[in-house]
């Protein structure tokens, strides 16, 4: 019996020569939905912990770990860790290439990533135990050339046609325009593809109009969306149902990580938590996503999307670096979840 495999080609420039990496894709996997996660700035992330930390003096490390980051990554791992098919594709320096892939490849990610002159960033968690404190220092990014773009375009209208969904989501790099995701979801749209959206405002506000299905806003830096703040719990709704735009399945709205204002066109829902303390909500965003995608590309239902992403999202809390280990995790969850209808 014969296997098949497609293989894709991408590139990137080194002393003036075109580097070409490929990976195989087995065909059979056509059969199959098979997500693909745009990261257009991923990171390494290193999560330190040192206890009872004081800055300005000598302090020891008490636990490092490094993963690798940016919110479409963790999206694509804890999808891979669930037993979704996925593919991974964005930015990356060169070397952090294998680094990436041995992680990802290990939890069944296909990656697919365009490789860039600059280097990845890396960011750091601080993490203190004993004053339970988190610190998040986040770089910028790498500059990203314009043969570097054009090749990452190519690859991700080649990858399209192979794909059931696309999720697009983090920051972007310098040198990159915040209209690129409106360009992204357009062709998504080509495909007739499930869109989902995660992003700060400044590059959520040029999409608006496109046709996006799942859409939920990165407020960690920032506590309103078009002028309107979301603390307010009378605005969320106004602000979640104005995220819908033509077309839209879900707008998600959270203030704190924890609780969750959904969105749909059949009304709106609240979701939380129920009875269960969340210590780290540093990736739980990533993992309603992850959660949400996973139960709706399986039943196509809203509620029992949103259900399974609050238990993803609970189980990825319970753990320091956010990532939770299988899908067995998150259905524990299920029954902790508290989903009631609001007014809008």
């Amino acid at each position: 019996m014969y296997q098949i495999f497609i293989v894709f080609f991408y590139f990137s420039k080194e002393n003036g020569k075109i580097i070409v990496e490929y990976n195989n894709i087995p065909a059979e996997r056509e059969e199959r939905p098979l997500i693909l996660t745009v990261t257009l700035n991923p990171s390494i992330d290193h999560f330190v912990q040192s206890d009872n930390f004081t800055y300005g003096r000598l302090n020891r490390v008490k636990n490092l770990e490094r993963q690798p980051g940016g919110k479409g990554v963790n999206i694509a791992f804890m999808l891979g860790v669930m037993g979704m098919e996925t593919l991974a594709t964005g930015f990356l320096g060169k070397a952090a290439g294998r680094f990436f892939q041995e992680r990802l490849h290990k939890h069944k990610v296909t990656t697919n990533f365009v490789y860039i002159e600059d280097v990845t960033r890396h960011n750091y968690l601080l993490v203190d135990n004993i004053k339970n404190q988190r610190t998040l220092l986040d770089e910028e990014g790498p500059d990203i050339e314009h043969d570097e773009m054009k090749y990452f375009l190519e690859t991700y209208r080649r990858l399209l046609p192979r794909c059931s969904a696309v999720v697009l989501a983090g920051s972007l790099p310098k040198k990159v325009p915040s209209g690129i995701y409106n360009d992204l979801i357009k062709m998504a749209e080509e495909h007739k593809l499930l869109t989902v959206l995660n992003t700060v405002e400044d590059n959520i506000a040029p999409c608006l109009n496109s046709g996006i299905n799942i859409i939920m806003p990165d407020l960690r830096s920032s506590d309103k969306i078009m002028g309107i703040p979301v603390r307010n719990p009378e605005n969320r709704n106004q602000v979640a149902c104005s995220l819908l735009g033509k077309g839209g399945i879900m707008g998600i709205i959270t203030f704190d990580s924890v609780n969750y204002l959904i969105s749909t066109a059949h009304g709106c829902l609240e979701a939380k938590p129920a009875g269960v303390k969340m210590k780290n909500t540093l990736k739980t965003g990533d993992a309603l996503i992850a959660g949400m995608i996973f139960e709706y590309l399986k039943s196509g239902s809203c509620i029992e999307s949103v259900r399974t992403g609050v238990a993803a999202s609970i189980a990825s809390a319970s753990h320091m670096n956010g990532f939770f280990k299988s899908y067995d995790e998150v259905k524990r969850h299920l029954d902790s979840v508290e989903i009631r209808e609001v007014s809008s």
